[in-house]
């Protein structure tokens, strides 16, 4: 009896039976339904781009973030489509969960921080030409292939000579190596891994002029200075923009192109840690110089 009301399930979202739809949920019906290629009931119903099913499914309690064999999400379905009202309720959706999942494991953040002590403590290297940044399992951390969009950060960030810059983190140095041609009043630069931190030291980063390199987590030294799939992507695009907002911060996201597939750029790289085709920059400003 429940395998045939979970077909009738998925029938009822097919033909976009509503109140079948609706009717079936009521009787017991499980939204975590898996068919041979891993589609979710979400899927089904973003495929078909019926908005009142997709909402009935949330409803009850349907995950908006589950993915197919394929690791496609029901959001993508709907984008593929053209459903965009329903790619937009799930955004939504998701920006909603995630927020409230963010207050609710704010304070044990806070407490416990093991995935950044790990990465401190774990070993990096660099590629003989210096264009890859590795982790101990060849993981890539930042590679060459990035300098086209880190040329195009530091072009929209420096919209004159003469700034004051701050940046986060120096990875393969490709935006502060951006950053210096356009003759900043200073810049500084936190690092916190030792390895990178040995790295800037070796290439003389130290005695560029300008140039002032602060060892440690930002969250630790900042009182020393007087922040792989498209539907993700845009769920934590859609949340950073609502956290800017908040601190009165306008946020527009430059689209960039990108072809990250070429198989000779991730070479010795165990997991392709970038996918999407198109980079979005955030160009932030305060809502009083707008």
């Amino acid at each position: 009896m429940e395998k045939d009301i979970n077909l009738r399930l998925l029938d009822a979202i097919s033909f976009e039976n509503v109140t079948l739809v609706e009717q079936l949920l009521e009787q017991g019906a499980d939204v975590w339904l898996r068919d041979e290629k891993g589609r979710s009931p979400l899927h089904f119903a973003c495929s078909r781009g019926n908005l009142e099913i997709v909402k009935l499914l949330l409803q009850n309690g349907h995950a908006w973030n589950a993915i197919d064999n394929e690791e496609c999400t029901a959001g993508e379905y709907a984008k593929h489509k053209g459903h965009n009202l329903v790619y937009e309720l799930l955004l939504e959706e998701g920006c909603r969960a995630e927020l409230i999942l963010g207050l609710l494991n704010s304070k044990a953040e806070k407490d416990d921080e093991p995935s950044n002590i790990d990465y401190l403590s774990q070993s990096l290297k660099y590629s003989q030409d210096g264009t890859k940044l590795l982790d101990y399992e060849n993981n890539g951390v930042m590679m060459g292939w990035e300098k086209p969009l880190m040329d195009r950060h530091a072009e929209v960030i420096c919209f004159r000579e003469g700034l004051d810059i701050l940046n986060v983190g120096f990875g393969l140095g490709l935006i502060d190596t951006a950053f210096q041609k356009y003759k900043p009043r200073s810049h500084t630069i936190i690092e916190a891994h030792p390895d990178v931190y040995q790295f800037m030291m070796d290439r003389g980063w130290n005695n560029k002029p300008g140039v002032k390199i602060i060892y440690g987590r930002w969250q630790d030294v900042t009182d020393q200075l007087g922040a792989t799939n498209a539907f993700f992507h845009d769920v934590y695009c859609r949340i950073a923009e609502m956290h800017l907002t908040s601190v009165g911060l306008q946020t527009e996201y430059i689209e960039i192109p990108i072809d990250p597939s070429n198989d000779k750029i991730w070479e010795g790289i165990k997991r392709r840690y970038w996918t999407l085709d198109t980079y979005r920059l955030p160009k932030c400003q305060l809502m009083l110089e707008i």
